[in-house]
């Protein structure tokens, strides 16, 4: 809704400044912004520790935390991005950010040698900026990895022929054979992947591969949340081998665990296998599991408004079809619209393929009266019809019969079950 009203209101050709309620300025904001006129967005981050001495903007990549929304600035420049954000629309299946799943800031940013060589990326509309040169965006080579036994495939054993602008490489070579086969291309801006499927088995030296596994245990970000402390998993990249994770525990089948600790997620079922629970317990919980989506479904329904009688309204209830005992305790063998929250049950309702419960002679007899009590309560009053007045043609009075078929004299009589309403109510005025 944030990204919505943003984009909204900067169709309006204004500059936004979007603050939450929980935030206190504590000197007027404006001349600092004006300072960056060049800055399309300005936005606050999740970065804790200062990366500069004074107040000027913060360093990337030392400040590599995430944005946070909590103080934005959007310039209308910013249109065609603000439309455009990932995740700001809900489809499926789902594009998230890449810090959703990837530690960003803590396995990309910082220059660790335990992790292998620093790497710089993109941000994912890289090759869409019209500031990119055209000589850098259209120097490319797409380079295809070859099928198994499949002919005419570079081996790694000298450069790689580039015919049409693609080179193709044969499958699962090492980083020394891979970097020889892509010598010719030494010139190129760009190398795209049409396909990645065993494109790369492993470095070449034990101690690159050490590093590089390393680092992958670290770009994983945490997948949130959990009731127990702590609330969260991480994602892992080796869950399906034997391995080591980041936290030195050891797993020979994958498990959730909660955060850095070695507690497993309870109720987890390992694809293929019996729950983790055994049996005895995972039944009774199964039981307790069952009886509170019962419960929950017992409460979901609304009512169906409006009797004559006190209280003046029937529950829906999920389980009208079989003996039951409903949110208040009343048990059901057949189901009977009662009123409200009491164990009383409303006159005059039939069972489905049975006679009513009103017999015949009381129905009929009880269906005049009631007529004859309305006609004369009303008989002599003087009452506004608006719907005369408008000519619209509408009944002086509104209501919601239900008709009981006479057995015997194969005559409709009503029941009036909804008390009536006086047409004014649906013309009273704003």
């Amino acid at each position: 809704f944030k990204i919505k009203l943003i984009r909204d209101v900067l169709a309006l050709d204004v500059t936004v400044v979007v603050s939450d309620i929980d935030t206190a300025w504590v000197k007027n904001p404006i001349p600092y912004i004006h300072r960056y006129p060049e800055a399309d967005i300005l936005t606050s981050t999740d970065q804790l520790g200062p990366t500069v001495q004074d107040d000027s903007l913060e360093r990337f990549p030392d400040a590599g935390s995430a944005f946070n929304i909590g103080i934005m600035l959007f310039r209308p420049t910013s249109k065609a991005f603000v439309g455009n954000i990932p995740g700001s629309a809900w489809k499926k299946p789902f594009i998230c950010p890449a810090d959703h799943v990837l530690d960003l800031e803590g396995g990309w940013h910082r220059h660790r040698m335990e992790l292998g060589p620093k790497l710089e990326y993109r941000e994912y509309s890289f090759f869409q900026n019209p500031r990119l040169p055209p000589h850098v965006n259209n120097s490319r080579v797409n380079v295809r990895v070859c099928l198994p036994g499949e002919a005419g495939c570079a081996s790694g054993d000298g450069p790689a022929p580039i015919k049409d602008g693609v080179l193709r490489l044969a499958p699962d070579m090492n980083s020394d054979q891979i970097a020889k086969a892509l010598e010719g291309t030494q010139g190129i801006k760009v190398l795209t992947l049409s396909n990645a499927a065993s494109a790369f088995k492993q470095f070449s030296e034990p101690d690159a591969q050490a590093r590089f596994e390393n680092r992958l245990k670290h770009y994983t970000s945490v997948f949130c949340c959990l009731e127990k402390n702590p609330g969260w998993i991480w994602y892992d990249f080796y869950a399906d081998r034997p391995h080591t994770d980041r936290f030195n525990r050891k797993f020979e089948t994958w498990l959730p665990k909660h955060g850095d600790v070695d507690t497993n997620v309870e109720g987890y079922k390992v694809p293929g296998r019996r729950s983790l629970l055994e049996l005895g317990a995972a039944g009774q919980e199964a039981q307790e599991a069952q009886a509170r989506f019962e419960n929950r479904l017992k409460h979901y329904t609304s009512v169906f408004c409006c009797l004559e009688k006190n209280p003046g309204w029937i529950w829906y209830d999920f389980y009208a079809d079989r003996p039951h005992t409903d949110r208040f305790n009343r048990k059901f063998e057949t189901w009977l619209p009662k009123h409200g929250d009491v164990d009383t049950n409303v006159e005059g309702y039939k069972v489905p393929g049975r006679r009513s419960l009103l017999e015949l002679g009381a129905a009929g007899q009880e269906a005049q009266e009631a007529g004859a009590a309305e006609e004369a309560g009303t008989a002599g009053q003087q009452q506004w019809d608006p719907a005369a007045e408008l000519g619209l043609g509408l009944p002086q009075r509104l209501g919601l019969p239900r008709r009981l078929q006479s057995e015997e004299a194969e005559q409709l009589q009503e029941v009036r079950f909804l008390r009536t309403m006086h047409a004014d109510a649906m013309f009273s005025e704003p």
